[in-house]
């Protein structure tokens, strides 16, 4: 298990890895953050604005126990999940059989997998372990998978290059896809694609009995007008810098380019996102998104699926949100004020001790007295125990007026929109992690216990911090 902390901007750091040993329940997924975040004085329920996670169902119950802290789900995996829902089929685990491929076939197969870029593409997920494209285009697939193998014999692959060549000025390979990466499988088919003449010319050189009508032409090249920008969108909300702003624009943007194709497969995967979206867009990003335009309406956002909050939603979120922010700064000031080393009631000369002593006694003076002051212009602050919240909710209508008026964010309302900043639409920063773990402990270095592997991840997140 990996946990990473998330500022607003680009900031983060990876706490490190830590075993699981035997199911993870949420529960048990829960402690064992706990403890992570308590090796670095961090308590879960008063220091965290919000957690990640993919979608998995004990993922989304150990966002039920965590609350009030916030709970986002991976808009990464929503997408997957989309694409799964329209161009792959779950099949009976005990009918289903898996494919075997050689050594071969899995190096050529490895597409887009940069680590860097975070692709949560996998079609590894517990509802989801035994997939096969579907009926409709399994036929056309397995075709360009026979092609692309067929390709690879050294006398065709040079018959084919020659073409290319002839084509294209340079040399280009066919990509065979990995059958459990579905951006494999885009890139797979694009590269098919942009070689198509070639390929054409090629076969009939060869002499060969596998050939694409041209509907499946046709097909293949909606596909991948398809899935094209679906994988930009994927590596876009995968940045470090990707905020949930930044996410709603990436749908938005997907989900007009889908709309805009107006073909069979491009209109399953926009009703397929929309279907999926909902689920991981929560109220947070519609707050968020308030705080960073100062409007309820959003007059460029005609789209249902990206409607603002009413203000009274807003209002609700906010307060709640404020009150545990306030309540943990003011207990980390009193933790800071308590550990501080008093001085000594003497220097080595005796003259720059007293100074800073009259210093910080006009200091004192002067907050007792603007207290004075502000006590008693407000003097419906002397009870706290009723008027507190009526007062931050009056205060957050006042400031949200004001924003909306064309004025800067009062105090309040800043800091909830630097504090909403720092939640990723995506838990792609922990794939990462294990990607990497898995380059540290490969089969030349098998033997890296556990602490190794941690201190080598954390200190791996250490040096890839941005420079300020």
């Amino acid at each position: 298990m990996n946990v990473v902390l998330h500022g607003s901007g680009t900031r983060f750091w990876n706490l490190g890895l830590a075993r699981v040993r035997g199911s993870l329940t949420s529960e048990a997924s829960l402690e064992l953050a706990e403890v992570m975040l308590q090796k670095m004085d961090i308590s879960l329920k008063h220091d965290v604005v919000a957690i990640m996670s993919d979608g998995p169902k004990v993922m989304v119950k150990l966002g039920k126990l965590v609350k009030p802290v916030l709970h986002q789900l991976c808009y990464a995996h929503g997408i997957q999940l989309a694409i799964l829902d329209v161009l792959y089929k779950k099949e009976n685990p005990a009918e289903a059989t898996q494919p075997e491929e050689s050594d071969q076939d899995m190096e050529d197969s490895s597409f887009d997998s940069n680590i860097e870029s975070g692709s949560e593409s996998e079609l590894l997920d517990d509802e989801t372990s035994f997939v096969s494209i579907t009926s409709n285009r399994k036929e056309t697939i397995d075709k360009i998978r026979e092609i692309v193998k067929l390709c690879r014999w050294p006398l065709k692959k040079e018959t084919l290059q020659k073409h290319v060549v002839a084509d294209k000025d340079q040399e280009m390979d066919l990509i065979l896809d990995c059958k459990t990466r579905w951006s494999s499988l885009a890139g797979m088919l694009e590269r098919f694609c942009d070689l198509q003449t070639s390929i054409k010319k090629s076969l009939i050189d060869v002499g060969s009995t596998i050939s694409l009508e041209e509907w499946e032409w046709d097909r293949t090249h909606e596909l991948v007008n398809s899935l094209r920008p679906l994988q930009r969108v994927v590596e876009a909300i995968c940045r470090r810098a990707a905020t949930l702003i930044t996410a709603d624009a990436s749908i938005g943007f997907i989900l007009q380019q889908l709309h805009s194709q107006g073909t069979s497969i491009s209109q399953e995967l926009e009703n397929s996102i929309r279907n999926r979206i909902p689920e991981r867009r929560t109220l947070t990003a519609g707050v968020l998104k308030y705080l960073h335009t100062g409007k309820i309406v959003d007059d460029d956002d005609t789209d249902d699926l990206f409607l603002l909050p009413s203000r009274k939603e807003i209002v609700e979120f906010l307060q709640v949100l404020l009150l545990r922010i306030s309540t943990a700064l003011e207990e980390n000031e009193a933790e800071a004020g308590a550990n501080e080393v008093p001085e000594a009631a003497s220097g080595d000369d005796g003259s720059s001790r007293p100074k800073k002593r009259r210093k910080r006694a006009v200091d004192d003076l002067q907050k007792e007295l603007d207290s004075a002051i502000k006590a008693a212009i407000d003097y419906s602050h002397v009870e706290k125990g009723e008027q507190q919240p009526k007062s931050l909710v009056a205060t957050l209508k006042q400031e949200m007026k004001l924003f909306e008026n064309g004025n800067k964010r009062g105090y309040h309302l800043t800091l909830a929109y630097e504090s909403l900043l720092g939640i990723k639409p995506t838990s792609v920063e922990s794939e990462r992690v294990f990607s990497t773990s898995g380059y540290f402990c490969s089969k030349i270095r098998s033997r890296l216990n556990d602490s190794t592997l941690d201190h080598l991840c954390y200190l791996r997140s250490y040096f890839k911090q941005p420079s300020d």
